[in-house]
C-alpha cells in the first residue's frame, strides 16, 4: 500500500503526520515500512537523520529517471542507494530527500514518474510506503499519482481552503482514495473544540472541500516535539489518538 500525506499548502503538518505514522507503524508491526521524503526541505529526513545533505537522495533518482526512464537497472539502483534504515528501528527505512529537489521542474518529468520509479525499484516489498509530499506542485502531483490512499492535513484557517480544495480535486482526478482531512494545531481546550466544530460545519456545507470527507481526529503540530520524542525512543502522547485511528484504518 502506498499512502501519500499531501497538501499544496506548506506548514500544515505533512512531515509531522508522515513521521509519526511511520514510527508508530514500525513499532506496532514487524512489517517493513518505507518513508519517502519528497519534500525539498528534508523535513522527514532531518527528523530521523541529520540536516546535512545525504550522499544519495530521491533527487538523484529523479535525475537518473529523467535521463533514461527505460534504464531500469540504473533507476532502481539510484532509488535503493537513497534508502537508509532509521536508527533505532529494525523495520523502518527512509528514502532521503535533498534541497536540490526544489529544482525538479527543470527535469520536465511527467506526473507518473514517481509511480514508475517505485515500481522499477520493487518497493512493493514494503508493506506500507508513506510519502511526505512537500509543496512543489509537480512533486505533489507525482505523489498523489503514485499513491493508493491519501491523507490531507490542513490548518484551521481561511488561507488553507484554496490549496486544500486544489489537493482534493487533484486526488479525485487521479482516483486516489482520500481517507479524510486531518486538522493540525488542535489542542484540548474548549476554544480548540469550538474551532473544530465550526470547521466541521464549514466542511459539511462546502462543495469546494467536499463535505463527505469530514474531519479526522485532530493532532497538535510540533516538529520539534516530534523529533525530540522520537530521538528519545518515545512517542508523543498528544498525537497518539489520531495516529492510532489512522493505523487502524490502514488494516495492515
Amino acid at each position: 500500500m502506498i499512502l501519500s500525506v499531501s497538501n499544496h499548502k506548506g506548514g500544515v503538518g505533512k512531515t509531522t503526520v508522515s513521521t509519526l505514522l511511520a514510527a508508530y507503524t514500525a513499532r506496532h508491526t514487524d512489517k517493513k515500512i518505507l518513508l519517502i521524503d519528497a519534500d525539498h526541505n528534508r523535513g522527514s529526513s532531518s527528523i530521523f537523520f541529520s540536516n546535512r545533505e545525504p550522499e544519495y537522495s530521491i533527487f538523484d533518482a529523479f535525475q537518473c529517471y529523467a535521463e533514461d526512464p527505460y534504464d531500469t537497472v540504473s533507476v532502481s539502483g539510484a532509488m535503493k542507494k537513497a534508502v537508509v534504515k532509521a536508527e533505532g528501528y529494525d523495520n523502518l527505512f527512509v528514502l532521503q530527500s535533498s534541497r536540490k529537489l526544489a529544482q525538479i521542474t527543470a527535469l520536465g518529468l511527467e506526473a507518473e514518474a514517481l509511480k514508475d520509479m517505485i515500481e522499477i525499484a520493487h518497493f512493493d516489498r514494503y508493506s506500507l510506503v508513506i510519502i511526505d509530499s512537500g509543496t512543489v506542485p509537480c512533486v505533489v502531483s507525482m505523489c498523489i499519482t503514485a499513491c493508493d490512499r491519501l491523507i490531507i492535513p490542513m490548518m484551521m484557517s481561511q488561507q488553507c481552503i484554496g490549496p486544500t480544495r486544489n489537493t482534493i480535486n487533484l486526488a479525485r482526478r487521479k482516483h486516489a482514495e482520500i481517507l479524510g482531512l486531518l486538522p493540525l494545531t488542535v489542542g484540548k481546550s474548549k476554544w480548540d473544540r469550538l474551532i473544530l466544530e465550526n470547521w466541521a460545519e464549514i466542511i459539511r456545507d462546502s462543495s469546494e472541500l467536499g463535505w463527505e470527507l469530514g474531519l479526522m481526529e485532530g493532532i497538535p503540530q510540533s516538529r520539534t516535539i516530534v523529533k525530540a520524542d522520537l530521538i528519545n525512543g518515545s512517542f508523543p502522547a498528544v498525537a497518539l489518538p489520531a495516529i492510532e485511528k489512522i493505523f487502524s484504518a490502514l488494516s495492515l
